[in-house]
């Protein structure tokens, strides 16, 4: 029987005597020298579909990772807001936001001639405090509200009319700048008002 040997220094097999009292056969046909290697040699590459598989995976994550921080939202910036006229709802307006961002603290509408004439002429003033919240099923964005099936409703607040007090929805959505209170919307029965709001200097 032949041994061979792997010689490091040269990268090459080579056959070693044969032992005393050990009786010397050939290589069997169609069998080479590097066939009788030791198993530890020997390795066995991936499948092409595990590696396939593997990129595919990577390939998903970054792109979740992408569009994560596409759909970013800022924080709403704290201090005041003032309303933007939208098709006369309000004749003036501003709300200021507490100075971490996760409070409305303030919120002041005159109505304007756009306005239905459920909503008065007086002005109206937020009497409590509206929690911003982030809302991580949409893209993280901030909102004062309640979301419902995928769609914010306005959520219940007191207001202040005319020396009355009552209970009136409150909605605001900020944009992804985290500088625009690109909707919003004060409703009490026949009574829905819309406007936006920017960041004051």
């Amino acid at each position: 029987m032949h041994k061979f040997a792997l010689n490091s220094a040269w990268g090459q097999v080579v056959e070693c005597p044969a032992a005393a009292g050990e009786r010397a056969t050939s290589t069997a046909p169609g069998r080479t020298a590097l066939d009788s290697l030791p198993a530890m040699f020997s390795f066995t590459l991936p499948r092409p579909t595990l590696l396939l598989g593997i990129a595919t995976a990577i390939c998903l994550l970054l792109m979740l990772g992408l569009a994560d921080r596409s759909s970013a939202y800022y924080k709403p910036a704290g201090g005041k807001w003032n309303f933007q006229n939208l098709f006369d709802y309000t004749k003036y307006g501003s709300l200021a936001l507490s100075k971490d961002g996760k409070k409305v603290t303030k919120l002041v509408l005159v109505p304007g001639e756009g306005a239905p004439e459920a909503c008065g002429k007086a002005k109206i003033r937020l009497q409590t405090r509206a929690r911003v919240r982030r809302y991580r099923k949409v893209s993280g964005r901030y909102a004062v509200g309640n979301l419902r099936k995928g769609l914010f409703v306005g959520k219940p607040m007191v207001f202040k009319q005319d020396k009355k007090r009552f209970r009136a929805k409150l909605e605001i959505l900020w944009d992804e700048t985290g500088r625009l209170a690109e909707t919003g919307m004060y409703e009490r029965g026949d009574c829905y008002i819309k406007f936006f709001a920017r960041k004051g200097r």
